[in-house]
């Protein structure tokens, strides 16, 4: 069993993590509480949480909180996990496969700040370091900025779901619930190095909206989608082999997928009547 330190407790992810019932033992804190923390009293540490110039801004030392957790998680001689991005592989409207030896191409702050800190991360602290590199993770997110937030927050305001690129633009997601078990592995197993994170199966927008609808409507579409887009979104599927085979799991399957995004949309459908 791990003791697990999580910052950012209020971070979508570290939320979920720390429910997770597999033998590690997890606590949370802000990010703000760091310094006040004995990181010698944990196992592991797992950074979920972000400075909002780290997605605006050019990168420098002050802004980069997953060095300065990865710096004092080391002194303290525990395993660090940073939480990393699959935009690192870059953009690209036709459907492509990633795996951890891709070309490396990020396209924004966001991307090209994790890529500089992953690097650094590495490089100083690689041997008690893991870095996961996730696809689109997704559960019931109304205000979020994400994808499944872009969703939800259309649903809640308008009542429809409007697509702005062609709805059948497909990209690989994964349930917070299949990620923050293979998280919660990782902190058990503490493998070394870069991992993707994600189902390697290629979802379709058009798809979840469907299955939204079918729960915040019970089955009702009619004038429910609008078709604006007439080219690709962003579409890429992330090659777990690696992670799969270092944790001797299989990779998550997605029949499920239907059913739980359905739910999420009953669930907002509940909260719009209230």
């Amino acid at each position: 069993m791990a003791k697990v330190l999580i910052v950012g407790k209020n971070s979508f992810i570290g939320k979920s993590l720390s429910k997770v019932k597999d033998g590690n033992k997890f606590k949370k804190i802000s990010y703000k509480d760091l310094y006040d923390v004995d990181l010698s009293d944990y196992d592991v540490v797992v950074n979920c949480s972000l400075n909002p110039s780290f997605k605006t801004s050019t990168y420098h030392l002050g802004i980069d909180v997953d060095y300065d957790v990865a710096h004092k998680s080391y002194l303290s001689g525990c395993h660090y996990i940073m939480l990393s991005t699959r935009k690192i592989y870059g953009s690209s409207t036709a459907l492509k496969t990633y795996n951890e030896e891709s070309e490396e191409n990020p396209y924004d702050h966001y991307s090209e700040n994790k890529l500089k800190s992953e690097k650094k991360i590495l490089s100083q602290f690689g041997d008690r370091s893991t870095i996961i590199r996730g696809s689109n993770l997704f559960g019931y997110e109304l205000g979020r900025n994400s994808m499944m937030g872009w969703f939800l927050n259309q649903l809640d305001k308008d009542g429809i779901i409007r697509y702005n690129v062609l709805s059948t633009t497909s990209k690989d997601i994964i349930h917070m619930d299949d990620a923050s078990k293979i998280i919660s592995k990782v902190c058990s197993q503490q493998p070394l190095g870069l991992y993707n994170l994600g189902t390697s199966y290629p979802y379709s927008m058009l798809g979840i909206g469907i299955h939204l609808l079918d729960g915040f409507n019970h089955g009702i579409l009619e004038n429910r989608m609008k078709f604006d887009g007439e080219i690709y979104g962003e579409q890429f599927i992330l090659d777990t082999k690696k992670i799969c085979s270092t944790l001797n799991i299989e990779t998550p399957s997605v029949h499920n997928y239907p059913k739980l995004i359905s739910d999420i949309g009953a669930k907002l459908s509940e909260r719009s009547s209230n």
